[in-house]
């Protein structure tokens, strides 16, 4: 076939004696690897659920039980186990740290990354390398490089359910027509789910079972003989769909596999666990904003396009080229598909009233492999009416590149990243890349090489956002939060931190649960927010440390017996205020503090 703009490259560039659809995998792999797992551990726990997430899963292994969560020693009914149980192996294989604690996540993100480009593959088998650009797109993308790094439960809820995606489309999309998967399909189908609502809850399984059945019910109204009324027609489409997703053989599964643990949990806390985890923590949260996460209702398709970058550079001539696909071919059922799953997850969330660019993160593959579909079809000399709207995708990826350059630098030095100029250089290097794989994809493209462009855009961006991911948290956390105190006080040569009380004051600082080891101790760390309370902390413990503003620094030396001083200083995570470390010594209190820390090391 001829394209307007030269022959069509051979669908098969790669080398006879490779496999192509193993090449392929193996290019997914490698880099989404190598933006998942560079510099993993290098930055500290962020925000709240990293740490509390992490100190929690410390607090199971101490306890030795892996039932019910704690966090601070109080019960924590944000998220269900999965999350702790990953990081336990996690635990296993590097250590109870950062790296230990993330790399649950960073595997499982790469899994779900060749999960998309097997799905891709399958759903759309006659474009040779359309699981290549999906899987590149799902695993190599800003919002993949952000929550793939994280201590979260995310990871692991995206994972489920690509999976039980990937398994709905192995058993029904094959060649020539559309199947109706077997009795164990759709029983694989629950167990996937299954360990989503272990991962984050009923969410789990509602949501991909209603995307599943809106696809089902779609295909039957496209596919239904005209006769009849529309409302007939509708009717007959719900039971069919109801046929080809079979939710209660689903369920029947999930529930084998969920069930068991949120009944125990029932039993161990009284309902407390489960009554605050459906109430407050899923139906709270989605009729109102919670801790200030609200948003308008177009947030997420503004997360959509920051999230899936550099390829969503694509997603305008993506969406035009899918909608008149749909319209125009009443055979579309793989895009039908895509378009279902990914609407469920985004209007649903939509609707609700907290909103986090996480909680729609299992419509990416759905969006990832649309992106790929038009990518490949695009390279294949298809869709040649694009021909002239690409370069306007080369120059928003260029401007993207101006924008890091100038912005990244700037952000850096008012965030007052460690590291100085040169941090501020290494962080402004990921527009060049960008600016200079624009220019490249645009060159290509001009010269009729659509799969040479592709090539850069996959280099170029999968090279500026593992950078970015390896690179700008490792800058901006040196020095930051409350790492950096509780290591000012470890003993010489072995990193341990002497046991004593801690307390923070009018801040909330969930890694200090973490990294001072109160955790491992089954200690509780209380927050006071009165000097009076802080007086009475140092009374009852003179060896104890306090986090606390710098603002109040002198107000709780005030308070003290006149033993204690400010022994270390950090920044917030916003860089807004300051951080102090307070705890008992002079001005040698490093010496001190360490020389106890040998001792108790020594007893």
């Amino acid at each position: 076939m001829q394209s307007s703009n030269g022959p069509t490259p051979d669908p098969s560039p790669l080398p006879r004696w490779c496999s192509p659809s193993i090449a392929r995998s193996a290019i997914v792999a490698v880099a989404s690897s190598i933006v998942l797992l560079v510099n993993l551990g290098s930055a500290p726990l962020w925000d709240d659920d990293e740490p509390k997430n992490t100190a929690c899963t410390v607090s199971m292994l101490a306890r030795s039980d892996w039932a019910v969560p704690r966090f601070n020693e109080a019960l924590r009914s944000d998220k269900p186990p999965l999350v702790n149980w990953i990081q336990m192996a996690g635990f296993t294989l590097l250590g109870a740290n950062e790296a230990g604690a993330r790399i649950g996540s960073a595997l499982l993100t790469v899994a779900t990354s060749l999960l998309v480009a097997g799905t891709a593959a399958r759903l759309f088998p006659s474009l040779p390398a359309v699981g290549l650009w999906s899987g590149l797109a799902m695993g190599t993308c800003a919002w993949s490089s952000v929550a793939g790094r994280a201590a979260t439960p995310d990871a692991a809820l995206c994972f489920c359910t690509t999976f039980a995606l990937w398994l709905f489309v192995s058993s029904t999309f094959r060649a020539p027509d559309l199947h109706r998967a077997s009795w164990r399909v759709h029983a694989a189908i629950g167990v996937a789910l299954g360990a989503a609502v272990l991962a984050k809850g009923p969410v789990g399984i509602v949501l991909p079972l209603a995307a599943l059945g809106a696809f089902s019910w779609w295909q039957a109204m496209r596919t239904a003989p005209p006769a009849g009324t529309i409302a007939g027609r509708a009717c007959r489409a719900v039971g069919e769909a109801w046929m080809g997703v079979r939710p209660m053989l689903v369920a029947a599964a999930a529930s084998l596999v969920a069930l068991p643990w949120y009944v125990l949990v029932w039993h161990r806390t009284d309902g407390a666990w489960v009554r605050d985890f459906l109430l407050t923590h899923n139906v709270g949260r989605f009729s109102a904003p919670m801790e200030g996460h609200g948003g308008p209702p177009f947030y997420y398709l503004i997360v959509l396009l920051l999230g899936l970058f550099p390829w969503s550079i694509v997603a305008g001539v993506t969406a035009v080229d899918v909608v008149g696909r749909l319209r125009r071919d009443g055979d579309a059922a793989p895009l039908r598909l895509l378009v279902a799953w990914a609407a469920v997850w985004v209007a649903c969330f939509s609707l609700s009233g907290t909103k986090l660019p996480g909680y729609v993160w299992p419509a990416y593959p759905a969006v990832a492999i649309a992106i790929g579909w038009f990518l490949e079809r695009w390279r294949l000399g298809l869709v040649a009416w694009a021909d002239r709207w690409m370069p306007l995708a080369w120059g928003s990826l260029a401007a993207a590149g101006v924008g890091f350059a100038v912005g990244l630098p700037a952000l850096g030095a008012g965030l007052n990243v460690d590291g100085g100029r040169l941090g501020a250089i290494s962080l402004g290097s990921i527009g060049c890349v960008l600016l200079v794989a624009a220019g490249l994809a645009w060159r290509e493209q001009s010269r009729g090489g659509r799969g040479a462009s592709l090539g850069w855009l996959a280099t170029g961006g999968s090279l500026a956002v593992a950078v970015f991911a390896a690179v700008a948290p490792d800058l901006v956390g040196r020095g930051v939060g409350v790492r950096p105190l509780v290591r000012s006080l470890a003993a010489p040569g072995t990193g341990d931190v002497v046991p004593a009380a801690w307390s923070s004051y009018r801040c909330s600082v969930p890694g200090l649960v973490f990294y001072s080891g109160a955790a491992t101790r089954g200690e509780r760390v209380p927050r006071l927010a009165e000097p009076g309370e802080a007086a009475r902390f140092f009374a009852d413990h003179p060896r104890g440390f306090m986090v606390a503003p710098a603002s109040d620094a002198a107000e709780l030396l005030a308070a003290g017996s006149g033993s204690h001083r400010v022994i270390a200083r950090s920044k917030s995570l916003t860089r807004l205020r300051e951080l102090v470390l307070i705890g008992p010594g002079g001005s040698d209190a490093g010496e001190s503090v360490a020389g106890r820390a040998e001792e108790e090391r020594v007893r």
